[in-house]
């Protein structure tokens, strides 16, 4: 509103603008301001906010006055703003103008497959959430899909603003979208970002949340495949509320890239996915044939006798050629990606040097490259857990003798003798238990020093602290968290986006926190954090319509009680955001002075707040495990170090875990309620209701069962029929296989069912999908394996059909020398279909590494024109070498 040119054709004149805001459906006074007084010359004048500011600002209703400070916008509606500029000699209106305004604001979708973190084994993923609402009857709505690869080691959020876009999908209508048989296939083991834009006629309005997945080729590696599975389902059950004296991990078993906060998050695991699909220090290597290099991976080092420096190199290279560019893809048809992460040990310190370098760089988005050195906590976790075993074993012979004197002696000794003794006795215990927990806390000298570090890093960083404070963001500077005994503090920062034209200013980010207690133990912590836009870092003409330089400030706390041994547990975060939209726009008055010593506050800021809070019951004897949380998130709460949120809900949800028959049966069930429109800015509230049921059965010698099914609904409560809505989305999946070892054959089979829809009361873009795939390895005594899949796919409305097949056979030459070669073919009834035809080889180069090439020729035909008759070679051939 005050970015204004004014024309005075005659001589300069002291004046003020008197703007007013005016609901056409009623005609109300909605808001008034008033700015400063400022000297208007004759000729054309671009008013600047240092000239007009400070800003008198009056509001005539709660209603208003909720909306913009907290969301910073009218609710909406229709409106009638107006400008005036006010002679001050006279105090008559000497220039005015007007402008009919609409205020739409829309609710994110929710996004439900792939579920965050899943594993995709479906050959053409299937994307499927519940839509935006409050849109204006006779709008079209569209939505643009996105998805990138996550490379190295980014978090999903800055995947999808540094890397080239693996596929875009423009102008989908209904609310579930099956990836096209034309996009170019999706590479085995990569993890992938995706996210909704949704348009309304055509203008980008609102964009989702940030989702993971990962994609695995159900027809690859069909034994080890099948193997892991079972593997990971029996060690889900073998897992108790009861504690384990020789884990020495706790919480440090799960993801290490999650934050507390997300091991709890409100989403209910399919059973389809990998604990770990980060790579940490202390995970196992991928098999070389599967050609995975972009996982974000530090080489473990076993420990051994230390010495004074010790070099261990990993590295890897991989170069693509394609003749065509891929349908939907703005991946170059030509790339190099370079990684190169050795490992020096410093008298027993591992430091890890991570370089990640790749031509897809591109000048329009944020760097894709990444430079850093940082400590390796597994290391000194696995030199801790070795010598934590020597060290409660000495303790455990003397807890013996101590217990055994006073068993012995207690009628001989003093009262005073037998109170030594046992202090003495829970001393000792107590360091056992303190061990156990934090084995590398104990560790000696420099080692000890560092095992005070949790992460210590200098250059490219991802810090982690909660969900609504720093998830997300890349920091390049320092990031750091110390936690010696009880104390506990973090700090990163400087910068986070670097400035591109047409696109994003520069910004630096800084965050810390402070406190008691680690994080996956009771604790307290105080978080802050700053983000600031670079005013200089754009010219002019770098600028478009609509940027604008931004600050933001979070201040929050989240604490953790666990008790009764971790049996009981009750915690939660609460943070308040403040967020300036232009650091530009004029101030207003009677702004604190230590406000502003904090922060840029004027008109264009906003102040919101989230807050989470959640409790847990671990029932050691029943195998129980119950969890119930709130949450609340603000429409206008914002954070540069956790973009993506989904933001303006408000809900509970309830989970509840149990196995069952002699621990074979896992059985998870999830019901959550949620509901938007906090602050009454739509014209309408969304209510919606999730549901989840979750079963995974692993018996001894017989194939594992994995069972997932959700449905989902939501509706607004609009009463009249033209505008009330309600959408429903089911997504069910069953899972399962078997490995069958003969005396010359090993034959292992994988069948997987999905079935997803999505369907509302106008009927009008109903949609479902169901497929079904069976794989088939037959592996003989000699180094020859074949390996077959079967899939089909009906799409409705249309009852379209979809039939892929694949066949591959490979060979082990001298034991070293891996190759596979095969034929798949996939056809979608009048409408295309492919034929491929691919080789795959892995042969280790004396000690330089793995030596990789993949190659394969797609033939794509149409039967109407949608993308193009095309024949497409890629090659991708690379070289690596993991500790």
């Amino acid at each position: 509103m005050w970015k204004i040119t004014i024309t005075n054709p005659s001589s300069a004149i002291d004046v003020y603008l008197y703007a007013t805001a005016v609901n056409i459906k009623d005609d109300k006074l909605l808001a008034e301001a008033t700015s400063s007084v400022f000297t208007l010359p004759a000729g054309v004048k671009r008013v600047n906010a240092s000239e007009i500011s400070p800003i008198d600002v009056e509001k005539h209703s709660d209603e208003i006055e909720k909306t913009l400070d907290r969301f910073g916008t009218l609710p909406d509606g229709e409106y009638i703003i107006c400008v005036n500029v006010v002679s001050l000699e006279s105090n008559l209106i000497v220039g005015f103008d007007c402008q009919e305004v609409s205020v739409l604001t829309l609710t994110q979708p929710e996004l439900l497959s792939p579920l965050n973190k899943e594993v995709v084994r479906d050959i053409f993923p299937v994307f499927n959430w519940l839509p935006a609402f409050a849109i204006p009857s006779g709008s079209i709505v569209t939505y643009s899909l996105v998805f990138a690869e996550v490379l190295e080691r980014q978090t999903p959020e800055y995947a999808l603003i540094a890397n080239p876009p693996w596929y875009v999908e423009n102008n989908i209508r209904n609310n579930l979208f099956r990836y096209p048989l034309g996009a170019r296939p999706l590479i085995d083991g990569q993890r992938y970002a995706w996210k909704l834009l949704i348009l309304v006629d055509g203008i980008l309005l609102a964009e989702s949340e940030v989702r993971e997945f990962s994609f695995e080729n159900i027809s690859i590696n069909v034994k080890e495949r099948n193997e892991e599975i079972k593997q990971q389902l029996e060690n889900e059950l073998r897992e108790s509320a009861a504690y384990d004296e020789n884990d020495f991990n706790g919480y440090k078993n799960l993801n290490t890239n999650l934050s507390y906060f997300d091991l709890n998050s409100s989403e209910l695991s399919s059973g389809l996915s990998k604990k770990n699909l980060y790579a940490s220090a202390d995970e196992m290597l991928p098999r070389s044939e599967i050609f995975l290099f972009h996982r974000n991976f530090t080489p473990f080092i076993s420990p051994s006798e230390q010495k004074a420096f010790e070099f261990f190199a990993s590295y890897s290279a991989d170069y693509q050629y394609s003749n065509l560019q891929g349908i939907g893809s703005e991946i170059p048809r030509n790339f190099l990606n370079l990684r190169v992460d050795p490992t020096m040990v410093i008298y027993g310190v591992p430091l890890t040097f991570s370089l990640f370098y790749s031509t897809q760089q591109e000048d329009r988005f944020q760097n894709i490259n990444s430079l850093a050195i940082f400590l390796d906590p597994g290391y000194l976790r696995k030199v801790g857990e070795d010598k934590a075993i020597e060290r409660i074993s000495e303790l455990k012979n003397e807890l013996s003798k101590k217990q055994a004197e006073l068993e012995s002696r207690k009628d001989n000794l003093s009262p005073e003798e037998i109170e030594k003794l046992n202090d003495e006795i829970n001393a000792a215990s107590d360091e056992i238990e303190s061990i156990r927990k934090n084995p590398e806390k104990h560790l000696p000298g420099q080692q000890g020093f560092f095992s005070m570090f949790n992460t210590l890093g200098i250059g490219t960083n991802y810090p982690i602290y909660t969900k609504y404070t720093m998830n997300g963001s890349r920091v390049t500077g320092l990031n750091m968290e110390l936690n010696p005994g009880w104390f506990y503090f973090a700090f990163a920062g400087w910068n986070n986006l670097d400035a591109v034209p047409n696109s994003a200013y520069g910004r630096n980010l800084f965050a810390g926190r402070i406190g008691v207690g680690a994080m996956d133990d009771s604790h307290f912590h105080i978080t802050g954090m700053k983000g600031m836009d670079d005013q200089n870092s754009l010219t002019a003409n770098q600028i478009p319509e609509g940027l604008a330089p931004q600050e933001n400030v979070i201040l929050g706390t989240d604490a953790s009680i666990n008790m009764f041994n971790n049996a009981f547990a009750i915690g939660g975060e609460v943070d308040a955001s403040t967020f300036t939209r232009d650091v530009t726009s004029p101030e207003l008055e009677d702004i604190p002075k230590i406000v502003n010593s904090i922060m840029t506050a004027n008109i264009s800021t906003q102040v919101d707040y989230a807050y989470e809070i959640f409790s847990s019951l671990n029932i050691i004897d029943s195998d129980t495990k119950l969890r119930g949380a709130y949450k609340y998130v603000g429409p206008g709460y914002i954070s540069m170090g956790a973009p993506g949120l989904r933001r303006d809900v408000s809900g509970f949800d309830v989970k509840l875990n149990q196995i069952l028959f002699n621990r074979v049966v896992n059985l998870s069930i999830l019901f959550a309620r949620e509901q938007n429109n906090l602050i009454a800015q739509n014209i309408s509230t969304s209510t919606y209701h999730k549901y989840a049921f979750n079963i995974r059965m692993s018996f001894p010698n017989a194939p594992y069962l994995i069972i997932d099914y959700r449905p989902n609904y939501v509706s607004n409560d609009l009463k009249a029929d033209s505008t009330k809505i309600e959408n429903n989305a089911h997504v069910f999946s069953l899972m399962t296989g078997l490995n069958v070892f003969g005396d010359n054959i090993i034959s292992s089979t994988n069948f997987v069912i999905s079935y997803q829809s999505s369907s509302s009361n106008t009927t009008a873009d109903d949609i479902s999908l169901f497929n079904f795939t069976v794989s088939e390895n037959v592996t003989f005594n000699f180094p020859l394996s074949l390996t077959g899949m079967l899939g089909f796919i009906n799409y409705s409305p249309g009852d379209k059909t979809t039939l892929m097949l694949d066949f591959s056979t490979g060979y082990l030459f001298y034991n070293i020398w891996n190759n596979t070669v095969g034929i798949n073919y996939a056809a979608e009834s009048e409408v295309s279909k492919r034929t491929g035809i691919y080789f795959t080889s892995s042969v280790p180069v004396w000690e330089f590494g793995n030596l990789f090439v993949n190659l394969q020729h797609n033939i794509y035909r149409e039967d109407f024109l949608v993308y193009g008759d095309r024949d497409e070679t890629i090659l991708r051939a690379g070289i690596s070498k993991r500790i």
